[in-house]
């Protein structure tokens, strides 16, 4: 017998121990010496009959491994007489261990191939090798490796297949699907694929640090927090805050009081300043879900969020901007170095008669534009300036609104709403720059069919709160200027032009940028904070759980 295929019987005996039970697995393990008769064309010809029949062959989740065997003669890609075993050895460890990376192994019919693994072996040991079976066991692990490449690389599930149009980020650029099959070193090529940015290795090794130490719970059910607890305070829930708190390492030890004094409050202030809340000290809905969160709560978000990782292509290097919509927060970031940060409000939680929720969406900014002007959208005008301006008919010129009709300008002196619904009024209105217009002095242009872009606002206080997901969609950045400064470098205006626009005074200037930056306008519920730390944020818009189920 060859030694190639004493190996592979070594290996397919192995396997079968794995998927067996104890009784079975003793009865494998009786039967070794046996040396049944090994042939290639035989495997060749099970390949071929399985593939040939559609039936058969509906096993098979990638038709394009069914091409890959039918153009190279129905060869087998793990079983032959002149290989070792360490390729398909190195593919099912790397199968197994995919848990690493929030993907059950179950993804890639670990378990149907264990017990075919235990027929094939068990053939063989009654000197009756089952060469169809054999055969299945080669196309199953080629599947496998198919399947596990794509997930590594792209995903296990297609983003807009669970977000719909709301996902608007271009699909990575897919490789050749079977490189996994036509390369010569398995070992090799599994490792490459792994996922290297630096976002994600900080994200899965919290995922397996908490799966190897799990604090104890103590199996407590979270109530839910209505109100806020401020300092001095009485409430029955600070005992469970103070032990999350002291489970999370910002507490010595854990009180047993009901009343939020001064140790409990220096912990909930420096858990805000860790994971990006307002830190007030005051205990709201934001800041107790982050602190009662579980260790399942982590690990699921991790695993959506990792699934969310491997869909996209970040720049290794180059300055880009990302808005990141839980975290409410804009980096600029050059790779691994964090150059900028500043707070952000999103487009609101989508409602059953309205929907501002800001798509994601990757894009490059191609121009600013300073001292903007403001055309309202048609459905800002219907739904929400219509009734002001029936209610006050002044509200248009002490707002800075022009009106046009027909593509003309009017004064509004020539509106006449009485004859028309919010629907059918034939009325656009613009806001012209200043103090008051909605896109304060400053806005960033990606442009996209969704008609999102960054911009300013006379709306500071929005920033004050946690939740800040409150506009209609666009981007509000918080440090407009400094946004501003830093993307003026790509441009090619002289120091003189640059000087001048900050004292334009109303005059609306574009600048455009001889150099685009990408923009990526992200959802990620758990990320890594500047320190490496991981941050955990609330999902303001309900997708984790569409995910999860997704990748079932």
């Amino acid at each position: 017998m060859p030694k190639s295929f004493s190996a592979i019987i070594v290996f397919i005996m192995l396997l079968s121990i794995f998927s067996c039970n104890k009784q079975e697995e003793n009865k494998v393990a009786e039967n070794t010496d046996v040396t049944p008769v090994f042939s290639e064309e035989s495997i060749q010809q099970g390949i071929a009959s399985l593939l040939n029949d559609s039936l058969k062959s509906s096993f098979v989740n990638n038709k394009e491994v069914v091409d890959w065997y039918k153009s190279n003669h129905h060869q087998p890609k793990w079983f032959r007489n002149n290989d070792d075993i360490s390729n398909v050895f190195s593919l099912y460890s790397h199968l197994k261990l995919s848990f690493e990376h929030g993907i059950n192994s179950e993804y890639f019919k670990t378990k149907e191939i264990g017990a075919l693994s235990k027929e094939v072996y068990l053939s063989m040991m009654n000197n009756q090798l089952s060469y169809d079976k054999l055969a299945m066991l080669d196309i199953m692990f080629s599947d496998a490796a198919v399947t596990y490449s794509s997930a590594l690389q792209y995903g296990v599930v297609n983003p807009k297949k669970v977000y719909g149009g709301s996902y608007k980020v271009a699909a990575k650029p897919k490789k050749q699907e079977l490189d996994v099959l036509e390369t010569t070193d398995t070992r090799k090529f599994l490792y490459a694929i792994q996922p290297k940015d630096f976002h994600y290795k900080l994200m899965q090794q919290a995922y397996l640090d908490l799966m190897e130490n799990e604090v104890d719970e103590e199996g407590q059910d979270i109530p839910k927090l209505s109100g806020k607890i401020d300092f001095g305070d009485t409430s029955n829930y600070l005992v469970l805050i103070s032990q999350r708190l002291f489970n999370l390492g910002y507490l010595t030890k854990k009180s047993t009081e009901n009343v939020y004094d001064s140790t409990l409050f220096k912990a909930v202030y420096q858990f805000q300043e860790d994971n990006g809340l307002v830190a007030d000290g005051v205990i709201g809905s934001y800041t107790y879900d982050l602190i009662t969160l579980t260790n399942e709560q982590k690990k699921e978000m991790l695993v959506a969020n990792m699934e969310r990782m491997r869909w996209i292509d970040v720049p290794e290097e180059n300055p880009y901007l990302l808005v990141n919509i839980p975290s409410f927060k804009l980096q600029v970031r050059d790779g691994e170095n964090l150059l900028m940060e500043m707070k952000t409000c999103t487009g609101s939680k989508a409602t059953s008669y309205s929907n501002h929720e800001t798509p994601l969406m990757h894009d490059t900014i191609e121009y600013m534009v300073f001292n903007p002007t403001w055309s309202v959208p048609r459905s800002i005008a219907e739904k929400e300036m219509y009734r002001k301006i029936v209610k006050d008919p002044t509200y248009l010129e002490r707002n800075g609104y022009k009106v046009m009709k027909n593509g003309k300008f009017i004064s509004t002196s020539e509106m006449n709403l009485a004859n028309y619904t919010a629907s059918s009024m034939p009325y656009k209105f613009v806001q012209k720059p200043g103090r008051g217009n909605a896109l304060g002095t400053v806005k960033f242009i990606f442009p996209n069919e969704s008609n999102i872009y960054l911009h300013d606002t006379p709306s500071q206080s929005a920033f004050k709160n946690d939740n800040r997901a409150v506009s209609h969609g666009c981007v509000r950045v918080e440090k407009p200027k400094d946004l501003a400064q830093f993307l003026m470098q790509y441009s090619a205006l002289s120091e003189e032009e640059k000087e001048e626009i900050g004292s334009s005074g109303k005059n609306t200037i574009r600048v455009n940028l001889k150099e685009t930056i990408p923009v990526y306008i992200l959802y990620f519920t758990a990320f890594a904070s500047p320190t490496g730390e991981i941050n955990y944020y609330k999902d303001v818009y309900e997708k984790d759980g569409a995910l999860l189920d997704a990748m079932k």
